[in-house]
């Protein structure tokens, strides 16, 4: 079990990424949040075994058809053994 925080930069607001990655957590049967951030960014925290974390990834850059990433940081925090679910902020 992991959990990651991650900023996603570039087209990203007001295009379906929340949605998106929301879908797409969902599916994995990942946990976390995402939420749109005042700069323009996405901001998420996703959760979950290797594999489901590995496929989010793959996935992440197109699941949101109208979006455009440019970049990402990505980098490992502490687990959250009480999360049950995927959520989306504000």
């Amino acid at each position: 079990m992991k959990r990651y925080r991650v900023f996603l930069s570039g087209d990203v607001q007001g295009v379906g990424m929340r949605m998106s990655v929301y879908r797409l957590a969902k599916q994995l049967q990942l946990t976390g949040w995402v939420c749109n951030e005042p700069d323009g960014r996405v901001s998420l925290e996703v959760q979950g075994e290797a594999r489901s974390l590995l496929r989010f990834w793959e996935a992440l850059p197109v699941c949101a058809r109208w979006a455009q990433i440019d970049h990402m940081d990505r980098w490992e925090i502490p687990v959250q053994n009480e999360e049950t679910a995927f959520l989306v902020r504000g």
